[in-house]
């Protein structure tokens, strides 16, 4: 109960300014704990879109035997985005009217042939669109040059802040002959074929993501719902051109830093 001061000031009791301590720690701690819970149902939304988007490329191959984007035969379908196919590769479309793929098994090569197959992996989202598979608008082509993407525009955005997934094939060839990106795995242990990358913006007409989330919160991730590793199993760490690393040796990097963006296989 607050009372006077012998100079005439009301004060506080101990049992007062204990009460409101308690609340301040009430309060901060559930701050502290809604934030938690709110990363925690983002990084759970990653491993739902992954599956989400994995599940939609088996259903297209079940329907239309062919992977999305390399569909060779997709206009007699839905139409043509440009009647000159070497024009349509680079027509935007956000209707059905779409382009063909060249039909190689393949989204997208990484090497020699990329200049005239690099719009797959666009068209890809586009494709599924059309088939009802996912509910993403795309543009269907590349924002500049060959392989620059931007999030939402023609590729998806995902539910985790600033972040989208590409889509596209990626072998031990493609690193072989020198296509920056993926983590140097000393066991070998590659994405097979199809992967679905997740990551954030990236600067330049690059095949790679932009790093996304922090080595710590990827660690995380990574146990909850793989092998715990960013070199080996389902998901797998992208390197970085500059240090620091979201990876150090071959175990994630203990930093808060925004230092990684993820591949996941999908046995493609």
């Amino acid at each position: 109960m607050s009372r006077k001061n012998p100079s005439g000031k009301q004060g506080y009791s101990l049992l007062e300014m204990a009460i409101v301590v308690v609340i301040i720690g009430l309060i901060i701690g559930g701050v502290v704990i809604g934030r938690s819970l709110i990363r925690n149902a983002e990084l759970q939304s990653i491993m739902g879109e992954y599956g989400r988007y994995k599940q939609a490329v088996i259903s297209f191959q079940d329907k239309y035997f062919a992977l999305p984007g390399d569909f060779a035969t997709a206009t007699s379908i839905w139409g043509a985005a440009h009647a000159t196919a070497s024009t349509c590769i680079t027509t935007a479309s956000t209707t059905k009217l779409t382009c063909n793929g060249d039909g190689n098994g393949r989204i997208t090569d990484q090497q020699s042939s990329y200049a005239t197959t690099y719009y797959e992996q666009f068209r890809a989202w586009q494709h599924l669109s059309n088939a009802g598979l996912i509910s993403d608008t795309v543009s269907g082509i590349s924002t500049s040059g060959t392989y620059a993407y931007t999030i939402g525009v023609n590729i998806p955005a995902s539910q985790f802040s600033g972040a989208g997934w590409r889509l596209l094939n990626y072998t031990e060839d493609d690193r072989d002959g020198g296509v920056e990106g993926l983590a140097a795995t000393p066991t070998g242990d590659i994405p097979a074929n199809l992967v679905l990358w997740f990551g954030g913006r990236y600067f330049e007409d690059s095949n790679r993501m932009g790093n996304i989330i922090s080595p710590n919160d990827a660690a995380d991730f990574d146990t909850k719902f793989d092998d715990g590793l960013p070199l080996t199993g389902v998901i797998i760490t992208q390197s970085n051109i500059a240090s620091p690393n979201c990876v150090t040796a071959d175990a994630y990097t203990e930093s808060n830093a925004v230092l990684c963006a993820l591949v996941f296989k999908t046995g493609f």
